[in-house]
């Protein structure tokens, strides 16, 4: 029988679901022959048809309501449409987490000799030390470390525009591909930073990047800042131009100015022969002989393309200004 509450009715006619019928009422409030023809109905005293007259008046006296089946299926599509959403989100986690797993265990290509390589990462002093995820690369000498700019300490690699800029941002971006995991040590006398930048030393995929960009050329030690720098007696610093400490700047050799022909006093007689002039004496500038071509002192100071006017010069080994980056011979190419 009908109680105080909801009253939920389901129709079938023939083999499909017509709707969910639900009634809200109080005792007393739908009459006695409504009651008793649902009775009816539920014992098989009633025809379907007579029970379905009952329906209507129920409908079209607003004692009950029917739910279109356009509002369900909206209503299922919305629940559905969220389900997927959600898994879309899902399938895009486990892909990023599948990328960085690979990126880990597939082969590492190796592009710095192996006396590049460490057997330690551990950060020495007392500055900042962090590991973090490589997120940029800026050139041959400055890379992003979970967003922050990171200098290395004493290494000095073409600006972008100068000749070997790419080379150098290349060689890095090969060793310490985006996304690879860096260590970070901070130069303990340059906490200071430059131009909003940390100073370190940087390691990557078991290498030392300072040490790995100097060994194979792409950058030069900037040894003004050797007294200024933690790493200053680190192995690969003094063997690449701390250790002889080149800080002077380069001035050319001059040559010595002519010397004044002396003339005879008016009172003396003229002599016979005119005298022999002396021709002015020079100085023989000092040329490093793997620079053949044009003269280019022996260092120090170690000199950059930047500092010199000579371009496309045929260079000899050692070449110990190393102007010849690609050593294909010529240096300063423009």
């Amino acid at each position: 029988m009908l109680r105080k509450g909801h009253i939920l009715a389901i129709l079938v006619i023939g083999v499909s679901v017509v709707s969910i019928l639900s009634i809200s009422a109080e005792e007393g409030l739908i009459p006695a022959w409504i009651k008793n023809s649902a009775k009816f109905w539920v014992d098989g005293q009633t025809s379907d048809q007579e029970f379905l007259t009952t329906i209507e008046w129920l409908i079209e006296n607003d004692f009950m309501k029917i739910a279109s089946q356009d509002d369900e299926w909206k209503a299922e599509a919305g629940k559905l449409y969220k389900e997927n959403q959600q898994l879309k989100k899902e399938i895009s986690d486990l892909k990023e987490k599948d990328t960085r797993l690979q990126r880990l265990t597939q082969p590492y290509y190796d592009p710095a000799p192996k006396s590049s390589r460490i057997q330690s990462q551990d950060c020495s002093g007392t500055a900042s030390c962090f590991t973090g995820d490589v997120t940029a690369i800026i050139d041959g000498d400055t890379i992003k470390v979970d967003g922050n700019s990171i200098r290395f300490a004493l290494v000095d690699t073409p600006e972008i525009g100068e000749y070997g800029y790419g080379l150098a941002k290349d060689f890095v971006a090969k060793i310490c591909p985006l996304g690879s995991i860096a260590l970070v040590d901070e130069d303990d006398k340059q906490t200071q930073g430059s131009y909003g930048r940390m100073i370190a030393i940087i390691y990557c995929n078991g290498m030392n990047l300072n040490k790995a960009v100097l060994d194979q050329g792409y950058g030069k030690i900037d040894t003004y800042f050797c007294t200024k720098s933690e790493f200053e007696y680190d192995g690969w610093a003094q063997t690449h131009g701390c250790a002889a400490k080149k800080t002077q700047q380069y001035t050319p050799p001059k040559s010595e100015p002519p010397k004044a022909k002396t003339e005879p006093p008016k009172t003396e007689p003229p002599k016979t022969e005119p005298p022999k002039s002396e021709p002015p004496e020079t100085t023989t500038p000092n040329c490093d002989p793997s620079y053949p071509t044009v003269c280019i002192p022996p260092p120090p100071p170690d000199l950059d393309c930047g500092e010199i006017t000579y371009r496309n010069f045929k260079v000899l080994q050692p070449d110990p200004h190393r102007f010849d980056g690609d050593k294909d011979g010529i240096g300063c190419e423009s």
